[in-house]
């Protein structure tokens, strides 16, 4: 077990918030119980465990997590060999810790980009974009279940007419997955996704937008009850608008412009809560903006980073029942740094240097992690820092109930923080 590491220049943080259950929802100016400030009741500190290795491997691509609501879960990676890059994966459990990594997939062709999803009976499903012998990219999945470990991957989608990447997965409780990604023609990239019940094959591809201009950046949320939210930005006679279009567990709806403004929308981001709650975060304009409500009647945006300069962009979005937090970055005059924000209440300026803050949240408690370039902001003693490496990548993170989960690559291999 690797000991835990001390501060640097460049270092990653881990801030575990703790904040009052059942709050928020009520009539602040962001949709957030104004009342509710930052002087919120504290659960007890959380502890930091020492940091652990994953696995043997170097050379690897930023890992992706995710947990079960028994806090086990799984992180799944790119590894180069100095002429490809194969999927690989890694089991963990709280009581014993990380498993034994293992191969995804044994094809010769380059593999990149994976992405993770599990349910609550054990089960998981790996996504990722893989080159076939045109060196086109198709998209390639495998599944993991309890009895049987991991399944032989298979082909989602065969298009030979242009790559396909981007690709995104989410899964519900009971084990209701949803893909999507971007996909060429030869001509412009579009928005496809794939279905699949629990345990079954992976439904047909399909076109989500047919747009004349090029779709970029899917992103994918989906909740309890099998709806899906899927959120990208489409460039439109030279002007790019975020869409979003919903699975409403039987189909896919017409997408919907999220962003109708004169200045290009980029880098979304959707979270998804109970009876439909949707929330949407965007960059346009030099400025973080939101949209929550339900997901056939979003209301107006509204702004989120409190900035009087600067630009704000690469947000990230966390929804806990009636309460959001965001995480942006900021550039002003030379300088950059991050925030994060619970709307309603005042932003945490996570210290200047610091940049792309991963976010998350469940049972009134949210995790951020960031990689930092100068100085990182000190919360007291619910921060702990996490790696000196100047090679560090941006990290992921994961919560679920009591456990939670920071993971991160080096170029001597890939890292853990446990959070209980």
């Amino acid at each position: 077990m690797t000991p835990t590491r001390t501060p640097a220049r460049i270092a990653l943080a881990l801030l575990v918030l703790c904040v009052a259950r059942g709050c928020g929802g009520g009539d602040g100016p962001d949709g957030a119980d104004a009342s509710v400030a930052a002087d919120a009741a504290v659960d007890a500190a959380p502890v930091f465990f020492p940091v652990q290795k994953v696995g043997s491997m170097t050379s690897v691509d930023p890992p992706r997590l995710a947990l079960d609501s028994t806090g086990a879960g799984f992180a799944v990676w790119t590894q180069f060999d100095g002429v490809s890059g194969s999927v690989w994966a890694a089991r963990y459990q709280p009581a014993t810790g990380w498993g034994t990594q293992e191969l995804l997939e044994g094809i010769e062709e380059h593999a990149d980009s994976p992405q993770i999803a599990v349910d609550d009976q054990g089960n998981a499903a790996a996504i990722w974009a893989q080159t076939d012998l045109v060196l086109h990219f198709n998209i390639w999945g495998a599944r993991w279940t309890a009895a049987g470990g991991w399944q032989a991957p298979t082909l989602v989608e065969s298009n030979e007419l242009s790559g396909a990447g981007d690709v995104r997965i989410a899964m519900t409780p009971r084990g209701d997955a949803v893909a999507t990604w971007a996909q060429g023609d030869g001509v412009a990239y579009s928005i496809w996704a794939v279905t699949a019940a629990p345990g079954g094959p992976w439904s047909t591809p399909v076109l989500l937008e047919s747009d004349p201009g090029t779709a970029a950046a899917p992103e994918i949320a989906i909740d309890a009850d099998g709806r899906a939210v899927v959120v990208w930005q489409q460039t439109v006679a030279g002007h790019i608008d975020v869409r979003a279009a919903t699975w409403d567990a039987r189909a896919w709806t017409a997408p919907i412009t999220i962003d109708a403004s004169d200045d290009d929308a980029t880098a979304p981001r959707v979270a998804l809560g109970a009876a439909g709650d949707t929330a949407i975060t965007w960059q346009a304009g030099g400025a973080i903006w939101l949209r929550r409500g339900a997901a056939g009647s979003l209301p107006p945006p509204v702004r989120v980073d409190t900035r009087t300069g600067g630009t704000a962009l690469a947000p990230r979005i966390a929804l806990d029942g009636s309460v959001v937090w965001t995480a942006f970055e900021w550039t002003d005059a030379g300088s950059r740094g991050a925030t994060l924000r619970r709307l309603g209440d005042p932003v945490i300026e996570l210290g200047t240097g610091s940049r792309q803050p991963a976010v998350t949240s469940a049972r009134g408690r949210v995790l951020a992690a960031w990689k930092s370039a100068g100085l990182t902001a000190q919360w007291g003693e619910q921060q702990q820092m996490l790696s000196s490496d100047p090679g560090a990548s941006l990290p992921a993170v994961a919560i679920s109930g009591d456990v939670a989960l920071v993971i991160w690559s080096e170029p001597t291999g890939i890292f853990a923080a446990p959070v209980r």
